[in-house]
């Protein structure tokens, strides 16, 4: 069942990251529980980035699905693409400096779609000493507040009517899916 905010994104406009979000929540949630029985910090680490490199994947696959149905999607998709390209790089960053400084932060016991829930003191903190995580905090917003593209409810009705019922798309979240459960099983030690 799709969360209530991915059933009115649908009627909305500009929404595109919140579909590929839950997408992605979607397939994240069926990994199992990190059995992590010590605290290897660079182990979290690489997991976290091979989660993140898997996320990025999916979306770039994603975009190139879009692009083999309708080329005239190419900028509305590019944009969206973007947007959680950016997203997926600052939890990268977060989880990097997270891990490292302020382990408690981190669910890292959990499955990786829920490894983060970054508050405003940590954002902050975050910021403080990483110049990359301040640029695409930045970009983000300036995501949030740019108009909606008027190609955007044109690419949502093609997501929902055509791709995501697709052989090819169906390919890419099992291939996800797969990606992740092999991340999710990886057990870091001390």
């Amino acid at each position: 069942m799709l969360p209530l905010t991915a059933i009115r994104c649908f009627y909305r406009t500009n929404c595109m990251h919140v579909i590929a979000g839950i997408i992605i929540f979607l397939i994240t949630v069926l990994g199992t529980e990190q059995a992590a029985t010590g605290i290897g910090v660079d182990c979290l680490i690489d997991k976290y980035n091979d989660y993140a490199d898997a996320q990025q994947r999916f979306q770039n696959e994603t975009h190139n699905l879009i692009l083999l149905f309708n080329q005239g999607y190419s900028e509305v998709s590019e944009l969206y693409r973007d947007d959680q390209l950016a997203r997926i790089e600052r939890n990268r960053l977060a989880a990097r400096y997270l891990l490292a400084h302020k382990i408690d932060a981190v669910h890292f016991k959990k499955s990786m779609n829920i490894w983060l829930d970054l508050t405003e003191d940590d954002r902050t903190l975050i910021a403080s000493h990483s110049e990359g995580f301040k640029e695409l905090e930045r970009k983000i917003e300036k995501f949030r507040s740019r108009p909606p593209h008027p190609d955007g409810d044109g690419l949502r009705e093609m997501m929902r009517n055509k791709i995501v019922m697709s052989e090819e798309f169906i390919r890419l979240t099992k291939e996800l899916q797969h990606r992740m459960n092999k991340i999710n099983a990886v057990t870091c030690k001390q």
